[in-house]
């Protein structure tokens, strides 16, 4: 009996003899794809199996493999770029089939039916690069490059996925509020703890507890619990206690103690509240040490300086100008010349011998013959009284002489000279120059010169000349007042004249006054000679003759 052929063997064959022809057609031989181990196939790692999804070779799956293809129109030609592959389902070149995937790196074959093409996109955990510095683990996952240790979606490997709220750490899922190794952020570990149990608390590291005598006073999980509280003087005891000593240098053991004080600082009540409370550099009570006392020196004020007992200050009107102060302030500032009123300060006064009274530079004595006649200290014996005419011999005696510049010899007033216009007539120099020889009848015009009192009642001098009034009939005719007065009795007729010249008549005759006046006037205006002798005739007397009417 002649054996029968099994149906899905003949298709086998069918199968085989196209790969043979497509072998022949395309420049690789034909190797049919079946896909890694349990993806038969499959089209690539995330191929679709279901009906109708390509094979390897771009044909459905469920294609009737018995269908006719036709040979002939298999890649007729070699493929080259940029279609190096021949797809013997459609018989034309292509840019890459899932089974031979001639794509770049960073690129993988994608498409169906003759459409397929390079798209970018890993094939390959080799073709994703690690991160910096070789950090992480690359790998390709769904076409995709992603980092194993640090992606939520695939966390240690492809698929694998963190739970909300958990995020993937060096590979694994972790929760970062609460992960000591993980504390707010991947790597963020706690650390070892110095002194300190840590603890991760909603994202922040904490100490939970510290080994005794050490605490947390900083409130830095950094370094854990830095403090060690028995000899820690910022934390002494407990956080934020401070060994605080005024003047001095704290110390602790579990509790504070005085460690040491500052230099010119001493603890003289052992009070540690208040430190080295004692400055002994200037404590007169404690100078140089603890109850050394300085006592107080003579007129002073006990003081301490520089840790040596001193003077710290003078009584009322006292001074240490001897700068000793062992003495304390031995010079009274109230009458000490050379001090007067503070130390250096020594009176010096012209013309005389200082004192001091009452912390003020006076006069205590001038030296001859010089006087303090302002009574200002300041220009001490200010006057000569050997010289001085308004401080002649003493202050206030003043050289009086009336209408003379005196002056004062040996402390003695004499005569210097007369102001001008004045003269000394009597030679005495306790009234001056007495006389004025403008208006001095007794010395008209210099001494000794007496205006006459000749028929003068008053005798008078004016502008340096004698006048005065003469008496009734009497006549200055010789114009000297000075010697002889009112020389002349007048008012008559003269010579052989029948009437005065000065009086106005009948005519008269030349030469009857003997050849005087009358005559000078008759040979000048024969009118009045030879007419009459009228007012112009009178007139004439002065204006030819020259003379007064008076004294004709």
């Amino acid at each position: 009996m002649k054996a029968r052929m099994n149906p899905r063997r003949g298709v086998s064959l069918r199968v085989a003899l196209v790969g043979l022809l497509l072998g022949a057609a395309c420049s690789t031989p034909f190797v049919p794809y079946r896909g890694p181990a349990g993806e038969a196939d499959a089209v690539d790692a995330g191929g679709d199996l279901s009906a109708g999804a390509p094979d390897a070779y771009g044909a459905p799956a469920a294609m009737d493999l018995a269908r006719p293809v036709d040979l002939a129109g298999i890649c007729a030609e070699k493929c080259a770029a940029p279609t190096p592959v021949c797809d013997p389902y459609s018989g034309m070149c292509v840019a890459c089939l899932p089974a031979k995937d001639v794509c770049d790196p960073g690129f993988y074959c994608a498409g169906m039916k003759g459409a397929w093409s390079c798209e970018a996109g890993c094939k390959a955990d080799k073709e994703c690069p690690a991160g910096d510095g070789g950090v992480g683990k690359p790998a390709c996952c769904a076409h995709a490059c992603v980092d194993l240790a640090t992606d939520g979606a695939n966390c240690g490997k492809c698929g694998t996925g963190c739970n909300q709220g958990a995020t993937c750490c060096a590979a694994a899922c972790v929760d970062t509020a609460s992960d000591v190794k993980n504390c707010g952020g991947c790597g963020k570990g706690c650390g070892m703890g110095n002194n300190a149990v840590l603890a991760c608390k909603q994202s922040t590291c904490a100490v939970t507890s510290c080994a005794q005598p050490f605490a947390d006073c900083n409130m830095d999980s950094s370094d854990g619990c830095e403090a060690n509280l028995n000899i820690n003087v910022l934390h002494c005891g407990a956080c934020g206690k401070f060994c605080n000593v005024p003047n001095g240098t704290g110390g602790c053991m579990g509790t504070c103690y005085l460690a040491s004080c500052y230099a010119g600082f001493a603890d003289c009540n052992k009070n540690l509240a208040d430190g080295c409370e004692r400055a002994t550099t200037k404590d007169p009570q404690n100078c140089g040490a603890c109850g050394k006392v300085c006592p107080p020196p003579p007129h002073a004020l006990a003081g301490c300086a520089g840790g040596m007992c001193t003077a710290l200050g003078c009584e009322m009107g006292w001074g240490d100008c001897d700068n000793n102060p062992q003495n304390g302030c031995e010079t009274p500032l109230g009458d000490d010349p050379k001090n007067c009123s503070k130390c250096g300060n020594a009176c010096a006064l012209q013309n005389a011998v200082a004192a001091c009274q009452g912390g003020v530079c006076t006069v205590g004595s001038c030296t001859a013959p010089f006087g303090d006649c302002n009574m200002n200290p300041n220009d001490g014996c200010e006057i000569n009284l050997g010289s001085d005419v308004n401080h002649c011999s003493a202050c206030g005696t003043k050289c009086n002489m009336p209408n003379s510049l005196p002056k004062c010899a040996m402390g003695v007033c004499a005569f210097n000279a007369c102001m001008p216009g004045f003269l000394n007539c009597n030679g005495d120099p306790n009234d001056g120059c007495e006389s004025n020889p403008k208006t001095d009848a007794k010395n008209c015009g210099g001494c000794g010169k007496v205006c006459s009192n000749n028929h003068i009642a008053v005798p008078v001098c004016s502008n340096s000349t004698c006048t005065g009034t003469c008496a009734a009939s009497y006549a200055d005719c010789n114009a000297n007042k000075l010697t002889d007065g009112c020389e002349k009795l007048v008012g008559g007729a003269v010579g052989n004249c029948a009437h005065s010249p000065c009086t106005a008549g009948t005519k008269l005759l030349g030469g009857c006054d003997g050849g005087g006046c009358v005559n000078k006037i008759c040979a000048a205006d024969s009118f009045c000679c030879n007419i009459t002798w009228d007012s112009i005739c009178v007139d004439e007397v002065a204006s030819i003759c020259n003379l007064s009417c008076g004294c004709l």
